[in-house]
């Protein structure tokens, strides 16, 4: 009975070993696959990549309606819930390119670096809200 007991210690051991390579390895291979830049960016951050590079592109993810009561200076309109391959692409192009999304409050600017990253947009960061822009708006 120990043996049978050993046995299947030894199997179940095994089994959860190769489980475990099979899935770190598959996980460095989509994280090659996939480069993630990007991510939370302060406004004081924003800025200063923004007057490094002039090729960042700034989306207003709000309602077209925010977007006309104020926004950052330079931003384009793309509201969250349209955010779509064709869409994204008639303002973004190139998929490598650094974009920096922002909304009211963090919400929807979280979702919206979300949508774009699932469509292989691959250096996207999420400002938050406009709220934290001390900067000016026009």
């Amino acid at each position: 009975m120990k043996k049978l007991y050993l046995f299947l210690l030894i199997v179940f051991a095994s089994t959860m070993l190769w489980a475990r390579g099979t899935s770190e390895s598959s996980l460095e291979q989509d994280a090659s696959q996939r480069p993630q830049k990007g991510g939370l960016i302060s406004a004081e951050k924003a800025k200063e990549l923004m007057g490094k590079d002039s090729s960042v592109i700034l989306i207003d993810v709000r309602t077209q309606e925010e977007y006309d009561s104020g926004r950052i200076p330079g931003a384009l309109l793309l509201p969250y819930d349209r955010i779509t391959e064709k869409s994204a692409s008639g303002i973004i192009p190139q998929k490598d390119s650094a974009i920096i999304v922002y909304c009211r409050s963090g919400r929807r600017s979280a979702i919206a670096a979300d949508s774009l990253r699932s469509l292989g947009y691959s250096t996207v960061y999420d400002m938050g809200g406009i709220g934290s822009w001390p900067y000016g708006l026009e």
